[in-house]
Parts: structure tokens; C-alpha cells; sequence
């Protein structure tokens, strides 16, 4: 779990990189930019379980990884960048759906045994004290397991969201590399996508 973290933090460094990159119209940030997308790769390579389409790509992404830091022409940096994104994406892919499964399984077993509880473990007078509801203490007692379950449904939403929100970045991303791959990009619009990038991931943190 620590390398798949270390490796999307890497990535994100790099295109952190690109992004001063374009501000400066390339200029003497090549060689920075150069330097972080060949460290994002060797993460990524040390990812373990590699899923077998993601492990099939590493071979073209590392010649076109190297080929762009020989060079440091931007045009082969986007696209060694390029490709290294679709195989961190083809990564997420595969890992979005055990993280889905994951949150489901976490939060049934939770809302199952939370609901199983039995009202002799809980402070009923309590409870019906802080309700204001005019319901029998039973009733407010039913109420309150209800509320506290829908609590763990909007937890859970919010975290499928998340995941949610990396697949869209990806997405994002891809934009930017279209961009990019025209003769005259409009880097307004690459840098744009970029911060958009990070401001979706920062939501409701």
C-alpha cells in the first residue's frame, strides 16, 4: 500500500513540475522536469502486483521515459509523460474497483452489526433526552440507530466519491495531453486543467 501511495504522489509531483514548466515556457525547467518523470517511473515500476495490462506497458513507457530525458524536448517529455499517466490510469482502474468492494464490505459489516445491537447495550434515557421528537422512548431509540446508519451510508458516499474523483483527474489529464499535442497549445488551457486537477482532489477533505 505504501509504494501504490508513493507512486501517485510521485505523479502528481511530476505533473506539478510540468505545470512550472509551461509557466516558464519550458526555459531552464527541462532538466527538473526531466529528472521528476523518470522518478515518477522507477515508483511506478516498484509498484507490487502489478496487473498484467498495466505490466505489459511498463516496456514502452520506460523507452519513451528515457528517449524524452535524453532529449529534453518538451514534445517527447509530453508524451513520455502521456504514456506514463495511461499506465498509472490503467493502475487506477484495476485498484478503483477493490477499493469500491472494500468501502461496501466495510461499511455492510458495520451498519449490520450496528443494527443488530440490542437496546439493553444503550442509554435510552439518554438518548430520548437529546431528542426534542414527541415519540415514545422506544420510537426515538429506533430513530436513533436509523440516523446514525444514514451517518454511515453519506461517510461511505463521500468516500466512493474520492475514488470517484481520481478516476475524473485521469480523465483530466488526458485533456491536458490533447492539448498539448497541437502545434500551438493553448497552455492557458493546459494549465487550467492542471489546477482543476487539484482542486477536484482537494474536495471535502
Amino acid at each position: 500500500m505504501d509504494i501504490r501511495v508513493a507512486a501517485f504522489k510521485a505523479l502528481r509531483e511530476t505533473y506539478a513540475q510540468f505545470q512550472a514548466l509551461s509557466e516558464t515556457k519550458f526555459g531552464d525547467q527541462s532538466q527538473t522536469a526531466a529528472e521528476k518523470l523518470t522518478a515518477s517511473f522507477a515508483t511506478f515500476k516498484e509498484v507490487p502486483q502489478m496487473p498484467e495490462s498495466v505490466a505489459r506497458a511498463i516496456p514502452l513507457i520506460e523507452k519513451q521515459v528515457t528517449e524524452a530525458k535524453q532529449s529534453r524536448d518538451i514534445a517527447r517529455l509530453n508524451n513520455a509523460l502521456q504514456r506514463l499517466s495511461d499506465g498509472y490510469r490503467l493502475l487506477w482502474e484495476e485498484d478503483e474497483k477493490t477499493w469500491k468492494e472494500y468501502v461496501a464490505r466495510v461499511y455492510a459489516d458495520f451498519s449490520s452489526a450496528y443494527m443488530g445491537v440490542e437496546q439493553n447495550r444503550f442509554n435510552i434515557a439518554q438518548i430520548a433526552a437529546a431528542s426534542n421528537e414527541p415519540y415514545v422512548d422506544d420510537v426515538k431509540f429506533a430513530l436513533f440507530k436509523l440516523n446514525r446508519r444514514k451517518e454511515s451510508q453519506q461517510q461511505q458516499q463521500l468516500l466512493l466519491d474520492k475514488l470517484h474523483h481520481v478516476s475524473e483527474a485521469f480523465l483530466r489529464l488526458n485533456r491536458a495531453h490533447v492539448e498539448l499535442t497541437k502545434q500551438n497549445p493553448n497552455w492557458d488551457d493546459v494549465v487550467a486543467q492542471l489546477e482543476s486537477i487539484q482542486t477536484l482532489l482537494e474536495k471535502k477533505k
